[in-house]
């Protein structure tokens, strides 16, 4: 597992960010999972997830997909520090450490 910060798109498009992989799929829940809320996921370098639901939380899968061009265009529409949005890492630091 990865001890990268997690990005979790919502379908509105706002986002998550979690300390890691681990963090995620434990404070992530089910009904919102199965519900398609969660479509996409990225770690810091925009190695994508897609998010499956477990019994009571998720799970993130790793995707055959790199796109941190994707990353950073979600990021610069979602609420949050937009002006980090080329800069991944700092954009996590940025939510995390507030």
């Amino acid at each position: 597992m990865t001890s990268s910060p997690i990005f979790v798109f919502d379908s509105d498009g706002r986002v998550v960010v979690y300390d890691d992989l681990s963090d995620a799929e434990q404070l992530l829940e089910a009904i919102d999972v199965n519900d398609n809320e969660y479509p996409i996921a990225y770690d810091v370098d925009g190695h994508a997830y897609k998010v499956i639901p477990r019994l009571d939380n998720a799970r993130l899968v790793p995707l055959d997909q790199t796109d941190i061009v994707d990353l950073r265009h979600r990021l610069s529409r979602a609420y949050g520090p937009s002006h980090l949005a080329d800069d991944p890492e700092a954009y996590a630091d940025e939510v995390l450490h507030e």
